[in-house]
């Protein structure tokens, strides 16, 4: 009752993406991840908060093409597969929820087969098997820790390590929306605030570039990048 509380506002909107999240996991554990992640899903049929979707494709944009895209919490996965259901534009990417992989047999043996692994092994070799053909990325809430055999770094919003053949994606970054709707505005901007910090942490460059930009005026203070 006190986390409904809490989450009053537009955290019924997010659940219902988590829910739609869900739905797709399950036909990607019918059907393999080409054939069961879906096309575009009407922004009426998925109401994504405007700061999660900026957050979504942030993410996305920080990964290079034809990556794996590993999501820790769950606002990371609700904003960037609530993004990626939204638009297709990143169809290159593959999203891995590394909760599912570690206890989800069906769920893992589709993934290793999307990643090129044995789906025998656990998720740390399994990225280290999916680093020798493509890039693979994690978000800021998962912790490279379990994944030690391979040499991360900072890129944009993620870690990255393995094949990098295309470099950096171009793809935009912004923080408006965080920035007008503010910690007041969505029961969800604290939180989005708080990958942001994270990132910071890691990626001190972000100060000076995503976090100091026209759009970022007014953006809640980010603690790990001095003013």
């Amino acid at each position: 009752f006190e986390q409904a509380h809490r989450l009053l506002a537009d955290s019924a909107s997010v659940y219902l993406v988590l829910a739609i999240v869900e739905r797709t996991t399950l036909r990607i554990e019918r059907l393999g991840w080409a054939g069961g992640i879906e096309p575009p899903v009407a922004p009426e049929e998925l109401p994504l908060p405007p700061v999660l979707n900026e957050l979504g494709r942030n993410l996305m944009g920080s990964c290079p093409r034809g990556g794996v895209l590993v999501t820790g919490s769950l606002v990371e996965t609700a904003a960037v597969w609530g993004a990626r259901l939204l638009d297709d534009e990143r169809s290159d990417l593959i999203l891995l929820r590394p909760d599912l992989y570690a206890f989800d047999s069906l769920y893992r043996g589709r993934m290793a087969t999307a990643i090129g692994a044995d789906s025998s092994a656990e998720l740390p070799a399994a990225l280290v098997a999916a680093s020798a053909k493509r890039p693979v990325c994690l978000t800021p809430t998962v912790d490279s820790i379990t994944t030690t055999a391979l040499s991360w770094h900072p890129l944009r919003l993620v870690l990255a390590a393995g094949t990098i053949a295309n470099g950096e994606v171009p793809a935009p970054m912004s923080v408006h929306q965080l920035a007008r709707t503010g910690l007041a505005g969505s029961v969800w901007s604290e939180a989005v605030r708080d990958v942001y910090e994270l990132a910071a942490r890691r990626n001190r460059t972000l100060c000076e570039s995503l976090f100091n930009r026209p759009d970022a005026h007014g953006l809640p203070a980010i603690s790990a990048c001095p003013r």
